[in-house]
C-alpha cells in the first residue's frame, strides 16, 4: 500500500544515511507484523494493554484485516488503561471515533455500542503525566511512526486523549489534541509558552525576525512591521499583485506541463517582491530563492525532529541541501535591499521603504541593517512558501472538481467581466473566496508547530514541565469531524450555507491566533485571491496524467501536493 511504501522509503533512507540502524529497521517491521495480528477479545474480563513488542500475542489469532488499525495508549501509572482505535481509512481520521476501554467497565458491556458510557469519551486516569502515544520503539521512540506518515500519525493521536506524550529518541514532546487546551495555550496563557524547537532551529535562517523573535524584541518588531501588512495597506498593493500574476499567466504556453508547486512558489515570490519591494527580482536571483527556500525550510523541520543535536552535522542529503541553500537565500536578500536603496527615489512608497523608515516609538531608532535583513528574509520565507503552497492545492482541487471551477468562472464573469481587478470587485467574489477558504481548511500547510513551557504549566489534567516542548497540528485540527462535517470532502459551500456559523471560537485558525498570529494573513489571502482570479480568467489547469489521482500529501516544512504537474488550456465559458 502507499502508506507502507512511504514508511519503508523513510526508514530505508535513515538507515542508508546511518541515522537509523538496520536492526531498528528490522524491529520496526517485526513490530508492524505483530501488530497486524493483534486481536482484542470482546470479553471485558480479558481486556488488557497490548504493545506490538509484547511476546504474549500468540494467543490472539484474528485475521489481520480486522485489527490493522489497532493501537494502544499506555499510561505508565495505570498500565491497564488503554485507548484503541476502530478500523477506518487513515485519510479520514476520527470518523470512527476513539474507544476508551476502562478496567472498571461492567462485565459483558459492549464498548463498541454507541450508547456505551465510555464510547468516544476520554477517561480521566488520575495521572498528571500525559499518556504515552502508541508506536513507541526502544531507542528511537515514535520517530519511525512519525516518518512513516507524519499527518496520519498526528491524526491518529488526535482521536485519543487531549494531551499525549511523544518520544523522539531521548527527547520528549507533548501533543495537544484538544481545541480548548490549544486555545488556552495560544491566547489566555500565552505568556507561559514561548516559541518551541522548530522556531529555535529557524533562527539559523530567520535570525531575530518577527517569526522567531520573542519577548520585548518581538513586541518592538511587531510594531515596526505591522503597518506594512495591515489590511488597508495590503489593498494598496492590489495593482502590483495583479501585474505580477498577469506576467506569470502570460508566460504560460498552452498544453505545456509545468511543476505547479515550484511555479506557484515563484508566483508568491513575484507578488511579494513586486508589492512590497517595488519590483521583481532578476531571473537568476528569483530562481535562487525559489530553489533555496524549500530546502531551507525542510532542513529546519528536520533539525527540529532529530533525536540528537549532533545529527545536524551529519552530511546526509537534507543537511547538505540546507547548508547549500542558506547562503544563497541570504545573498538574494542582500541583493533585494541593495537594489531598492539604489533606486529608492523611483520605487515609491513600498513596503520595504516603510520598514526602512519605521522607528521604535519608545527610542526613535530605526531598524539596524542586520534586523532589516532578518525581516526581509522572514517575509520572503513566509510569503513565498505559504502563498505558493496554497495556490498549488487550490489549482489541484478545482481541477478534480470541475463543477466548482465552472461556478468560479461564472461568478468572475458576472462580477468582473472584462474589466480590471479592483479591491471592490474582488470583494464581491463570494464563492471564489469560499473556495480559497476551503483550500486553507482542507490543506492547512502547517502540520507541525511548537511551543515551549517557560515554567511548569498545567494543561487540562496534566502538567507540562518547565522547558517542555508542546506540539500541535493545524492540518489535523481543521480535519476534525467534530468541527467540520465530512472534513475530508472539499466543499466550499460549507462557508456559505451556515454550516460553519456556529463553529467554536478559534476552530479555524490557518494563521494561528493570539500574540503569535501571522501578521501577513491579510497580505497572503489577498495575494492568493488575486493570483487565483487572474489565472482562472485565462487558463484552466489540467493534470498532466492520472487526473490528479497520483497527487499525494508530502509533509516537509509545509504540506505540499507532491507529484502535481499540470498544463494550461484556454478557459472555456
Amino acid at each position: 500500500m502507499a502508506e507502507a511504501a512511504v514508511m519503508t522509503d523513510s526508514l530505508e533512507t535513515l538507515r542508508r544515511e546511518r541515522v537509523l540502524p538496520s536492526s531498528i529497521l528490522a524491529r520496526t517491521r517485526v513490530a508492524d507484523a505483530l501488530k497486524s495480528r493483534l486481536h482484542l477479545r470482546e470479553s471485558a474480563a480479558h481486556r488488557r494493554c497490548i504493545h506490538p513488542d509484547s511476546l504474549g500475542v500468540k494467543r490472539f489469532s484474528a485475521p489481520a484485516q480486522e485489527m490493522d488499525a489497532l493501537d494502544t495508549f499506555i499510561t505508565p501509572e495505570l498500565p491497564c488503561v488503554s485507548f484503541q482505535w476502530t478500523n477506518g481509512p487513515l485519510q479520514s481520521p476520527g470518523e470512527h471515533g476513539a474507544l476508551c476501554s476502562h478496567p472498571e467497565q461492567a462485565e459483558g458491556e459492549d464498548p463498541m455500542k454507541e450508547n456505551s458510557s465510555t464510547y468516544g469519551k476520554r477517561v480521566r486516569t488520575g495521572s498528571r503525566t500525559p499518556p504515552l502515544a502508541p508506536g513507541h520503539l526502544p531507542g528511537v521512540g515514535h520517530l519511525p511512526a512519525l516518518l512513516r506518515d507524519p499527518i496520519g500519525f498526528m491524526s491518529r493521536l488526535s482521536t485519543g486523549p487531549d494531551l499525549v506524550t511523544l518520544r523522539l529518541g531521548p527527547r520528549t514532546m507533548y501533543v495537544v489534541n484538544s481545541l480548548e487546551l490549544l486555545h488556552s495555550m495560544l491566547t489566555t496563557r500565552a505568556e507561559e509558552f514561548t516559541q518551541g524547537v522548530v522556531f529555535q532551529k529557524a533562527q539559523k535562517v530567520l535570525g531575530q525576525g518577527i517569526i522567531v523573535s520573542d519577548g520585548a524584541l518581538h513586541r518592538t518588531q511587531r510594531k515596526l512591521v505591522q503597518p506594512a501588512l495591515r489590511r488597508v495597506q495590503t489593498e494598496k498593493y492590489t495593482e502590483a499583485m495583479v501585474a505580477a500574476a498577469e506576467a506569470f499567466a502570460e508566460s504560460r504556453v498552452e498544453h505545456q506541463p509545468f511543476d505547479v508547486v515550484f511555479e506557484m512558489h515563484g508566483v508568491g515570490l513575484d507578488i511579494l517582491c513586486t508589492a512590497l519591494y517595488g519590483g521583481g527580482l532578476s531571473v537568476e536571483t528569483a530562481d535562487q530563492v525559489k530553489r533555496a527556500t524549500p530546502d531551507v525550510m525542510t532542513g529546519i523541520v528536520a533539525q527540529a525532529l532529530y533525536p540528537a543535536r549532533w545529527m545536524e552535522k551529519v552530511p546526509i542529503p537534507v543537511n547538505r541541501r540546507f547548508d547549500s541553500a542558506l547562503p544563497r537565500l541570504k545573498n538574494a536578500v542582500e541583493e533585494i535591499i541593495t537594489r531598492h536603496r539604489a533606486r529608492a527615489d523611483d520605487a515609491g512608497p513600498t513596503g520595504l521603504q516603510m520598514l526602512m523608515d519605521a522607528t521604535d516609538p519608545e527610542t526613535g531608532r530605526p531598524m539596524s541593517d542586520s534586523q532589516l535583513q532578518d525581516e526581509v528574509i522572514n517575509l520572503i520565507v513566509a510569503g513565498t512558501e505559504a502563498v505558493g503552497t496554497m495556490l498549488a492545492w487550490f489549482f489541484h482541487e478545482i481541477a478534480v472538481n470541475p463543477d466548482i471551477q465552472q461556478r468560479m468562472v461564472t461568478e468572475i464573469d458576472e462580477v468582473i467581466g472584462d474589466g480590471p481587478l479592483t479591491v471592490e470587485n474582488l470583494g464581491r467574489l463570494r464563492f471564489t473566496r469560499a473556495v480559497l477558504n476551503e483550500t486553507l481548511r482542507r490543506h492547512t500547510p502547517t502540520w507541525l508547530l511548537t511551543r515551549k513551557a517557560t515554567e511548569e504549566s498545567e494543561l487540562g489534567d496534566h502538567l507540562i514541565p518547565k522547558d517542555g516542548e508542546v506540539v500541535f497540528s493545524l492540518t489535523v485540527l481543521h480535519r476534525d469531524p467534530d468541527l467540520f462535517d465530512q472534513p475530508m470532502r472539499f466543499d466550499p459551500d460549507r462557508w456559505l450555507d451556515g454550516r460553519t456559523a456556529d463553529l467554536p471560537k478559534h476552530a479555524f485558525i490557518p494563521f494561528v491566533v493570539g500574540k503569535r498570529k501571522c501578521l501577513g494573513d491579510h497580505f497572503a489571502q489577498h495575494a492568493m485571491l488575486v493570483a487565483a482570479v487572474v489565472m482562472v480568467r485565462r487558463w484552466r489547469l489540467v493534470h498532466a496524467e492520472g487526473g490528479g489521482r497520483d497527487v499525494r500529501e508530502r509533509a516537509l516544512a509545509l504540506v505540499i501536493p507532491a507529484g502535481l504537474t499540470m498544463y494550461p488550456e484556454k478557459q472555456s465559458r
